[in-house]
């Protein structure tokens, strides 16, 4: 299809269930279910001799119990390297309350603490060490506003390569204050704006609107490293909206011929050229 790169799943061991990986239960441990170290090893290899890069999904928020028993984590075994217990609920979110959205769990799932000097140091160390022992080329980073801003800076740093950070929320400037901390978020204001101007029928003029509200956010440069997608693993996919099939396909068509030629980095989530139309996760995995 002639994509230069990829991007995989979260890679370490995780908790049983954990099939899309973000329940982490062994940092320092491969998940087993994808084959042994080897078997990663001989994968990336084989991509770098087809000139295909690899980014990896990595989890620096949480771990993957739901409760207190903090012993069944390596390495974070211990509750002085986990926040107290809270949880972030939908007002927190729609309100950006960054105070409970940093320190409170999503969806129950125990949160790090990286205030902490050993949790900080420790997931510095990991991802610089799992970067360089596979060589991978680029990280994707899972749930980057429950984590002070100051950490990403120092983890994307430590990993030495690009890195897009996921920001669940369609307001630009709140979505554009990552970067800098970050290499690229992934463009979540392009995919509700996009999707909504061709799903919902809007003037096409809306596009244009997109563009000059971005360049009202952050420097016009920074697009280009943007990370623009119309499906992924955390929405249901756009063909699972409602309307006719044979409309729904050129609108579908349409966005991803849009994600591919405006500036950023086109991400297409496996299916979409097969025309997968899963609804709300796990339809949509």
């Amino acid at each position: 299809m002639g994509f230069d790169a990829i991007w995989i799943s979260p890679i370490i061991d995780n908790r049983d269930g954990g099939y899309h990986g973000y329940w982490g239960r062994n940092l320092y441990r491969l998940n087993d279910h994808f084959g042994s170290e080897q078997d990663f090893v001989d994968f990336v290899n084989a991509c770098h001799e087809r000139n295909i890069l690899v980014m990896v999904d990595v989890v620096a928020n949480h771990m993957g119990n739901l409760d207190t028993n903090f012993g069944v984590n390596t390495p974070f075994n211990s509750a002085s390297h986990y926040h107290d217990w809270c949880e972030i609920s939908d007002q927190d979110f729609a309100n950006h309350n960054q105070d409970r959205i940093e320190n409170c769990r999503l969806a129950k799932l125990a949160d790090l603490k990286q205030e902490n000097d050993y949790v900080r140091t420790t997931l510095l160390s990991w991802i610089k060490n799992l970067v360089a022992k596979y060589h991978i080329d680029g990280l994707r980073i899972d749930t980057i506003p429950e984590v002070p801003k100051w950490f990403w800076s120092q983890f994307s740093q430590a990993s030495g390569v690009y890195t897009v950070g996921e920001v669940f929320d369609g307001g630009m400037s709140y979505v554009g204050g990552y970067l800098g901390s970050l290499d690229a978020v992934l463009n979540y204001p392009f995919f509700f704006w996009v999707r909504d101007t061709l799903f919902n029928q809007k003037d096409m003029y809306n596009l244009r609107n997109y563009y000059t509200e971005w360049s009202k956010n952050i420097d016009p440069n920074r697009l280009n490293y943007m990370a623009n997608f119309c499906d992924n693993h955390d929405n249901a996919r756009t063909l699972s909206w409602a309307g006719n099939w044979e409309d729904k396909k050129k609108h579908h068509r349409a966005c991803h011929a849009m994600a591919m030629t405006s500036l950023g980095i086109p991400i297409v989530y496996y299916g979409a050229e097969q025309y997968f139309a899963g609804g709300n996760d796990p339809a949509n995995r």
